[in-house]
C-alpha cells in the first residue's frame, strides 16, 4: 500500500492537516463516521476488512497500519 496516499485520504476524512504516523487522530475528527469512511478506505486500498472494534483501539495513523498488516497475515 502506498503510505503518503493512505496518510493523505486519511487526512482528507478526519478534516485535518497533513498527518504524520505518530500524529494523534484525535487531533482530527475521530468519530464514528471518520471510522466507517476508514474502514472503506482500507478496504478500497488494501483489500482488508477490519473490524470497528479492533479500529476503535488505533490511536495513529501508525496503529491502524499496524493493524491492516496484522489482519493480513
Amino acid at each position: 500500500m502506498d503510505q503518503q496516499r493512505f496518510l493523505t485520504e486519511l487526512a482528507g476524512i478526519l478534516e485535518a492537516g497533513p498527518l504524520t504516523l505518530d500524529r494523534p487522530l484525535t487531533d482530527g475528527n475521530w468519530d464514528s463516521v471518520a471510522m466507517l469512511s476508514t474502514i472503506a478506505l482500507v478496504d478500497e486500498l488494501c483489500d482488508v476488512s477490519l473490524s470497528g472494534r479492533d479500529l476503535s483501539q488505533c490511536t495513529t495513523p501508525k496503529d491502524i497500519l499496524d493493524l491492516i498488516e496484522r489482519t493480513k497475515a
